[in-house]
């Protein structure tokens, strides 16, 4: 590439650049007149890279893979106890099973927080998702950009789901509710989904509107379902006594750090699946599953239980950008931000962007700091504490 693009490496180039004024084209320039020069030391470095293999506590891991996997596994092992002993005493009191006993078809009655059923009513909750927006000085539906569908008829998903038409001017957020927290946690996820969808504005780019990182856009829709888990927006938008808002905060982070523990354990095993010839996955499979989620994970499902294109790492980021943007409107708005209207505009300014950013650059504007897992770490500890 260096020689076939010689005539950028030579003096005249560097005259022109230096003529025209531009500081970013000098600054380009000159790397590339760097970069010929130690071209074959990276070249080196490069092939090392590709071939190294680390040996961490007799597990061999690719080096170029390490920072993915290592991070990943470090939060499993920096929640276990926190996480087994939280869901031995809700599967113990919900199932009457001691962990042991768990196996993946247990996940469902497990988080089903059947208890509180009557404060959560399907008849409701587009009323109390207009009213909290409404609270921040926002438009749940965008001014007729966000449609919500909400007929009855034959054959119609019985879950929330969000549709993005075209963005940002006809996005469809579909619902058949049947009551429950359940449906109040999908909703406001697929809530938070088309709201940023609907929120750039039409001349911005096509890949700033549609593609891009998706851990931005769930990042968002994690951003409002965790809302239903919040102790205080609990208290002001659903009929709770607060011994029940306490148990079901308790509940919500079980849930999350089960989701969370999940597919941080399914990042490890499909970076192994895609780099193996499909011998012995299974087994692979269901040991790290398991392991993770201390409900039992059968090998049957290796191949069927697998996000296209790691999107899985996507999730995993967008849990590290919700933990981000929450600790910073606590930080700026208090901790009922989900009612104040600076926090409104703070948020929107956000979502308008589309996804023009990748979510490890959205954060570093909003926080100064890389994604990691410690604010998710910190604040499970303390909704579980």
């Amino acid at each position: 590439i260096y020689d076939r693009y010689r005539v950028l490496l030579g003096d005249e180039a560097l005259e022109l650049v230096v003529d025209s004024g531009s500081n970013v084209l000098l600054e380009w320039l000159l790397e590339l007149r760097t970069g010929r020069k130690t071209a074959q030391l990276d070249e080196q470095r490069i092939l090392w890279e590709q071939g190294a293999v680390l040996d961490v506590g007799g597990r061999k891991i690719d080096y170029l893979k390490a920072p993915i996997e290592l991070d990943a596994a470090q939060f499993l092992e920096a929640t276990q106890d926190m996480y087994s002993e939280c869901l031995a005493d809700l599967v113990r009191g919900r199932l009457g099973l001691d962990l042991s006993e768990l196996v993946r078809a247990d996940v469902a009655w497990a988080f089903r927080a059947g208890g509180f059923d009557s404060a959560f009513r399907s008849d409701n909750m587009l009323d109390v998702a207009v009213t909290q927006m409404n609270d921040m000085g926002l438009d749940a539906k965008h001014n007729g950009r966000v449609r919500f569908d909400t007929e009855e008829r034959t054959g119609k998903n019985p879950r929330a789901f969000c549709v993005p038409v075209k963005v940002p001017t006809e996005v469809y957020l579909v619902l058949r509710p049947q009551g429950g927290h359940g449906d109040y946690r999908t909703f406001w996820h697929e809530l938070g989904h088309a709201m940023h969808f609907a929120s750039p504005t039409p001349d911005m780019p096509f890949e700033a509107r549609w593609l891009g990182d998706n851990s931005v856009t769930e990042g968002f829709a994690m951003l409002w379902d965790h809302l239903t888990g919040d102790r205080l927006w609990l208290r002001r938008y659903v009929e709770l006594n607060e011994g029940d808002q306490q148990r079901l905060v308790r509940e919500s982070g079980v849930q999350e750090l089960y989701l969370a523990r999940r597919y941080a354990a399914k990042l490890i095993y499909e970076l192994s699946l895609h780099d193996s010839d499909l011998t012995g996955l299974g087994a692979e499979y269901a040991e790290r599953l398991s392991a993770a989620t201390l409900f039992e994970y059968t090998e049957r499902d290796c191949l069927s239980d697998v996000d296209p294109g790691f999107y899985c790492a996507r999730y995993l980021r967008a849990w590290q950008l919700e933990a981000v943007l929450s600790n910073t409107l606590r930080e700026r708005f208090d901790e009922d931000w989900f009612r104040n209207p600076r926090a409104g505009a703070f948020v929107h300014e956000l979502m308008s962007l589309g996804q023009s950013k990748p979510a490890q650059e959205l954060a570093r504007e909003v926080t100064v700091t890389p994604l990691t897992f410690k604010p998710l770490h910190d604040r499970l500890e303390k909704a579980l504490s």
